[in-house]
């Protein structure tokens, strides 16, 4: 068995005797598992953030064939065998006299979406954003039948308006049969969702729950494959030496224990990979969902073609997605969507689930009993003292979620039930 370099879907592999059971979606491991085998750095690195790419996963003997590596099974056990480092184009490079850096993306993006498409059950994640207007365009340009397009309205107030905005332009301009998903009403930890069902889940995308809606929505309509924006930020990139500000640190999360940070720690990566890393470990937290409503994702903008042309690149063209933006402006896209003074974010949408459930659900846990304060890492005064500080202001940590989801999907893999909810009396 062999991992291709795209990294679509996970692939989770565990032997039991003398069957190798695999799967991309990690409940299907669930009967194999026991609370005896929590990874310390694989729990860590979900409390913290701190997700290298690589084979580990929260439980010991459990493994991701990361991209391009081959496993083989036999009746000395599992093997995996790693590739070399992919080659990158290390230094950014003088445009050659006469080249259209805007013209050689769009012919690069549209043979990426032309070679893998299907003939018809297709559609497109539409955010509003500058990198999934881009593939639409080029979706339109090589796919001449109806094409159903869906996206999480961030803010439902003017923020989620303008959002919208952009999205319509969009939407006309590539004639998307269009429809928007309010995601304040699936934010995280929601109830009906998978995370506090109880059902077997994987921790998974910070904000499944809309995107399990949005997966709903298209294999309603019968679409089997859909089209992202996932790679543009990655194609855009500066290298360190060329950043001119350092990215923000890491948010601290004060209530794990000692042994939670140092254990998190560690250079166990998968050889360096074809697409970013960032690509491949979004695609296995995001995608899984999309696979289960009967949906292939497919992004054009993280295919090698394309990660090398804007390896290339000089820093003007990179900054600020000036090669992505001035093809919309080409297209008669308007300066809203190409330039927008406000553009979009899930923050409020993470605040709406950690104020209104995440909060008592913390509570609950900590009264009922909660598996990482079992089995050490989690300091249970600390996050009571968080929580006590986050009712009383109007911040709440985003790196609470975290903890709760780790919580969530480890009890419901385990078979542990979740503390409910206490209803009010009517």
């Amino acid at each position: 068995m062999e991992a291709s370099a795209y990294g679509t879907a996970p692939i989770y592999l565990t032997a039991t005797e003398q069957i190798l059971h695999g799967s991309w979606w990690f409940p299907d491991l669930a009967p194999h598992l026991s609370a005896n085998q929590l990874c310390d750095r694989g729990v860590d690195r979900l409390l913290s953030r701190r997700q290298p790419y690589t084979s580990a996963t929260p439980f010991t003997g459990v493994w991701q064939l990361t991209e391009r590596a081959h496993a083989t099974f036999s009746s000395a056990g599992l093997r995996i065998n790693y590739p070399e480092p992919a080659s990158h184009v290390l230094h950014a490079r003088d445009v050659a006299p006469g080249v259209d850096v805007v013209e050689a993306f769009e012919c690069l993006l549209t043979e990426s979406i032309a070679t893998r498409l299907p003939h018809d059950g297709i559609g497109m994640e539409l955010s509003g954003g500058i990198d999934s207007a881009n593939v639409a365009l080029s979706l339109r340009e090589v796919h001449d039948g109806p094409i159903v397009s869906a996206g999480l309205i961030v803010d439902d107030g003017e923020l989620g308006h303008l959002q919208q905005q952009r999205r319509t332009e969009v939407a006309a301009r590539c004639q998307l049969q269009d429809e928007p998903i309010r995601a304040a009403a699936f934010p995280p930890l929601a109830p009906g969702g998978i995370r506090v069902s109880g059902r077997p889940h994987d921790v998974g995308e910070f904000y499944r729950e809309g995107f399990a809606a949005l997966g709903r929505h298209f294999a309603k309509h019968g679409i089997q494959v859909g089209l992202t924006g996932v790679g543009g930020d990655e194609l855009s990139a500066l290298r360190p030496a060329e950043a001119t500000s350092q990215p923000p640190p890491l948010e601290p999360v004060p209530w794990l224990t000692g042994r939670a940070r140092d254990a998190a720690e560690g250079t166990d990566t998968a050889p360096h990979p074809v697409l970013p890393t960032s690509v491949l470990t979004g695609s296995a937290v995001h995608n899984p969902d999309y696979l289960a409503a009967g949906l292939w994702p497919l992004s054009p903008l993280a295919a090698p073609a394309l990660v090398r042309f804007a390896e290339q690149l000089p820093v003007r063209w990179r900054r600020s997605k000036r090669f992505l933006r001035q093809r919309l402006a080409r297209a008669g896209l308007p300066r809203s969507v190409t330039h927008p003074d406000r553009t979009e974010t899930f923050l409020g949408v993470m605040h709406l689930g950690l104020r209104h459930h995440g909060i008592p659900l913390a509570r609950r846990l900590l009264r009922d009993g909660m598996l990482l304060v079992d089995n050490g890492f989690v300091n249970p005064p600390a996050l009571a003292a968080a929580l006590d500080e986050a009712e009383a202001s109007d911040r709440v940590p985003g790196v609470l979620c975290d903890t709760l989801i780790t919580e969530m999907s480890l009890r419901s893999l385990l078979g542990c039930p979740a503390p409910m909810p206490i209803l009010e009396p009517r």
